[in-house]
């Protein structure tokens, strides 16, 4: 699908550059979600990612949670160029699932191959990540898939895998609830990130700050 701009410029929505992709998973009589899941596909310039697929994927994820799981998925657009040239074309997709208890694990299961799926769309490597970018990184992925601002996360705890040059980093929203965010869950890449949301009634009364 094209949109002609007001100078001329033919926009084709249809395609983008990058990809961030959201997918977030709650059990239906719990307030937040549990889990998520972030992903960023980038192609190098020039190349263009065809969306149909991608989001033929994530419509179809609900379908495998049966009836009783409810969803929405949003899409938002950024397009940039110069004059009659379109240089950066970029989306941000949100799934969002929420399931019975009894498939809170069958849904995490869904969503982790449909990660795998994703991952995949992603050409090239990244490199790895410090510590400093890592405790940044899962400030930010937390803040995106919670409302919760990064300036209020405080590191708990951390660990390096030097195997695969990934973190698993913990955060705590002042004492109320702690997430635990691993950084390169796919082979080390850092632009896999996944999140799991302890419930307060989880989290130590008294839990030590590592930075």
């Amino acid at each position: 699908m094209t949109r002609q701009g007001a100078s001329g410029t033919t926009l084709d929505l249809a395609s983008v550059n990058q990809v961030l992709v959201v997918a977030t998973l709650r059990r239906i009589h719990d307030p937040e979600a549990s889990d998520a899941f972030v992903v960023t596909v980038q192609v190098p310039p020039g190349d263009r990612l065809d969306e149909e697929g991608l989001l033929g994927e994530l419509g179809a994820a609900p379908s495998a949670l049966g009836a009783q799981a409810l969803w929405s998925l949003e899409v938002n657009r950024t397009h940039a160029g110069s004059g009659t040239h379109v240089t950066d074309s970029r989306a941000e997709v949100r799934l969002d699932l929420v399931v019975p208890t009894p498939q809170a694990a069958a849904g995490v299961e869904v969503v982790e191959s449909l990660w795998a799926r994703v991952r995949g769309l992603a050409t090239g490597s990244a490199q790895g990540l410090d510590r400093d970018t890592a405790i940044r990184r899962a400030r930010e992925v937390v803040a995106l898939a919670w409302d919760v601002g990064p300036d209020r996360l405080r590191v708990s705890d951390e660990e390096h895998h030097p195997d695969r040059d990934g973190w698993t980093i913990g955060l705590v929203d002042r004492g109320r609830a702690r997430f635990e965010v691993e950084l390169g869950t796919s082979d080390g890449d850092p632009r896999t990130v996944r999140v799991h949301r302890h419930q307060p009634t989880e989290v130590a009364d008294s839990v030590g700050e590592s930075g």
